[in-house]
């Protein structure tokens, strides 16, 4: 019991709060959503999500590369073309995605679909498929 008692005084800060705030600025989910559905470039990102200003894009890709989620590679400089891809902490995040994306097929179907499937299994399965790295 003495090992628990000093794991949790070693605690400064509560861990979802740590990841929440890494990833719970607007959009961000949404970005990183998008990038393990295939998409990469910042086009795909405005394409992804319309209300998404480019200003906020720049600033949200910033900070998820600030937070080792993504990287930015340099595909060409004439004319330049760069892509963002999920580094290795930003793939072990999927799971997260994944399990957050399965509650609320469950949870809130109605919000999810427009039409509720008689089975939410096979969104379910897309959303397994979707998320894991």
């Amino acid at each position: 019991m003495v090992a628990k008692m000093e794991t949790l005084r070693l605690i400064k800060r509560c861990p979802v709060e740590v990841t929440l705030h890494k990833v719970g600025r607007k959009w961000a989910v949404n970005i990183l959503r998008d990038i393990f559905q295939g998409k990469s470039r910042f086009s795909d990102f405005l394409k992804a999500n319309p209300l998404l200003s480019t200003k906020t894009l720049s600033l949200r890709l910033r900070e998820l590369m600030e937070a080792e989620l993504i990287d930015k590679v340099i595909k060409s400089k004439t004319p330049i073309l760069v892509e963002y891809h999920l580094t290795e902490k930003g793939r072990a995040f999927g799971h997260v995605i994944k399990e957050l994306a399965i509650f609320s097929i469950r949870q809130n179907p109605t919000e999810v679909f427009e039409e509720v499937p008689e089975s939410v299994e096979v969104a379910i399965d897309q959303a397994k498929r979707w998320f894991t790295p």
